[in-house]
């Protein structure tokens, strides 16, 4: 009878673990691809006129391209626009409105 048991045991765990890889299999199998629409979505307003960054216009920006940090690899950090140099009359009338304390009077070198 304990044989019949080991059997029956067996027998049972096959049939388990054939199911278990039998789901398996069918859970990993891929997706059918979606279907592709008869348009193209619409490209938004700000992106009609957009000029792709490539390696020559990193070496050399347009004026008024500022496409990295510091505008240039050499890190200039300068912009040749002479709008910019305009606003230099607005500098004088910058007025401190907030002073923040970072540490104790104590602490102080």
């Amino acid at each position: 009878m304990t044989r019949r048991r080991r059997l029956g045991a067996t027998l049972a765990t096959s049939a388990l673990a054939l199911a278990i890889l039998a789901a398996t299999a069918s859970a990993q199998q891929p997706l059918p691809p979606l279907p592709k629409p008869d348009t193209p979505p619409p490209v938004p307003p700000i992106l009609q006129n957009y000029k792709p960054v490539t390696a020559d216009r990193l070496k050399q920006p347009e004026d008024g391209d500022w496409l990295m940090y510091r505008r240039t690899y050499d890190g200039w950090g300068y912009s040749p626009l002479s709008q910019i140099t305009t606003l230099a009359s607005l500098i004088g009338s910058l007025v401190c409105r907030l002073i923040a304390v970072t540490r104790r009077p104590a602490d102080a070198p």
